[in-house]
């Protein structure tokens, strides 16, 4: 059984066309605002799906009241609300930051309207963040075993996805950028690895940063060969090297194409199996094969040494201490 997450369907489009048109227009006015402060595409996305949470809510439970009006006791419900249909602390957190966000958008935008509103959320505690479910920890068994059952299912498509995961330690969102040409004998670098042109990575603005991947041949290129081929047999035609078949016609993955990949290969590995646990893994594997965190840096394109602390699993205390008491033992 792959990782579950608490994502409950409370916006019905039915609710949402009796929300009031101030908070409506309220929210449209903030995403445009958010546009043009250069905020990522996803990121207002994500912005504008809680936003709708909210204000459904308040047309349920607060008089459906314009957002200046609405007492801090509202909030405060609201909170509770979340935490009563299983949101973790993080994802409580979150939909606090997006309010107070629009609150001070509001603030200094409707300043002449409203001179006394200042933002409510400020006041409010904040939520303590926990674990909601225990760390998915992998190793090579675990990644090598996962892959072979892969290939004898026949999955080529979700082997490469795996392994481009395990070799370079690159994003779900990185991923659905690859094209099938970026795998060819120019692009070899140090005899070592694939080297990708520049993607779009994680950052801020509407374009992010733009960085390239390095990607391990060794452990890759035969997951990759295997699907190349069987694209041909398939008659998939799109440069994009990893797929999904829509109405019988081949498009270019998407982030839910991930997440449907990652619910595939749990059912196969028989862990809680989620993309970024692979990022996990890659660092860590790096870590106990001796390499230096300054290459480690300049591999994944990391400015902060923090952040290997942060994905590595590799004890290396651990690691010491088995090397000593082996040696002792000799």
């Amino acid at each position: 059984m792959g990782r579950k997450t608490v994502y409950n369907q409370i916006v019905s489009d039915k609710d949402w066309e009796l929300v009031s048109n101030d908070n409506k227009k309220l929210i449209q006015e903030f995403i445009a605002y958010l546009h043009s402060s250069n905020r990522s595409l996803e990121t207002i996305s994500q912005y504008e799906s809680q936003l709708r949470i909210f204000f459904t809510w308040v047309l349920n439970n607060a008089n459906n009241d314009y957002f200046p009006n609405i007492k801090k006791r509202s909030f405060i419900n609201f909170i509770g609300y979340g935490f009563n249909l299983g949101w973790s602390p993080a994802r409580v957190n979150s939909l606090k930051s997006v309010l107070s966000s629009l609150s001070n958008y509001f603030e200094n935008c409707y300043s002449e309207e409203f001179p006394t509103f200042h933002n409510p959320i400020k006041s409010l505690s904040t939520v303590v963040s926990e674990p909601v479910r225990e760390k998915t920890i992998l190793d090579d068994n675990i990644i090598a075993e996962t892959l072979d059952k892969l290939i004898k299912d026949k999955e080529y498509q979700l082997a490469t996805f795996l392994s481009i995961l395990a070799n370079s330690g690159m994003r779900r969102s990185e991923t659905i950028q690859l094209m099938t040409d970026y795998f060819i004998p120019e692009r070899i670098v140090y005899n070592t690895f694939y080297k990708s042109p520049p993607l779009k990575c994680k950052g801020r603005g509407k374009n992010g940063k733009r960085l390239s991947r390095y990607i391990f041949i060794d452990g890759f290129q035969k997951y990759l060969d295997l699907w190349l081929d069987e694209r041909k047999r398939l008659g998939i035609n799109i440069p994009n090297l990893f797929v999904t078949k829509e109405k019988g016609e081949y498009l270019p993955a998407k982030i839910s194409t991930c997440n449907t990949f990652a619910n595939k290969i749990s059912e196969v590995m028989g862990n809680f199996y989620y993309n970024h646990c692979v990022r996990h893994y890659f660092v860590s594997k790096l870590k106990k094969s001796g390499v230096s965190n300054e290459i480690i840096m300049e591999i994944i394109k990391w400015s902060d040494e923090k952040m290997i602390k942060i994905y590595s699993d590799f004890d290396e205390g651990e690691e010491k201490l088995e090397k000593f008491f082996i040696n002792q033992g000799n």
